[in-house]
């Protein structure tokens, strides 16, 4: 079974590349994190925590409100499912100064897989204008066309059960 570090990372990890652009990640502590997740390494839940803190804060209020610890499976779920997109809606922290297509791209969408070429996957997003896009899949390699998937800046992040 999968740990939580590993499925917050899948949903995460997305996110470094703006982290580097914006001075809060150098590119070498990038590579290192994507070199962890490709290799299956443990990456500490410190670690995640410091690489992540504005999510963790986030995280942290859900949990408290919820009355569960803050890395319980069902709250990072929460967190990504709902809340996340739920910040970028209201413009919460750093959203506030993204314009709204980088919004768009930020938010955690349902889609089905409708092709699949190596790591690159077209997807129909669901409850959309039927828009049709192109993701990196290289993070869930078991995808199948017809599978319902969650997205996150253009990665499949999840398969929907």
């Amino acid at each position: 079974m999968e740990s939580v570090e590993t499925y917050f990372l899948r949903y995460a990890f997305p996110c470094t590349s703006s982290k580097v652009l914006r001075g809060e990640l150098s590119e070498s502590e990038r590579e290192a994190l994507e070199k962890k997740i490709e290799l299956g390494v443990n990456v500490s839940r410190e670690e995640i925590e410091r690489i992540f803190e504005v999510a963790f804060e986030r995280i942290k209020k859900l949990a408290f409100d919820s009355g569960k610890d803050y890395w319980d499976l069902s709250i990072i779920k929460k967190y990504f499912h709902k809340y996340h997109n739920q910040c970028i809606d209201s413009g919460e922290g750093e959203y506030a100064n993204y314009p709204t297509a980088m919004r768009e791209v930020c938010k955690v969408k349902l889609a089905e897989v409708i092709g699949k070429e190596k790591e690159i996957l077209k997807v129909k997003y669901i409850n959309s204008d039927n828009v049709a896009r192109n993701v990196v899949g290289k993070l869930l390699p078991s995808i199948n066309i017809g599978d319902k998937i969650y997205v996150h800046l253009g990665f499949a992040v999840e398969i929907e059960k």
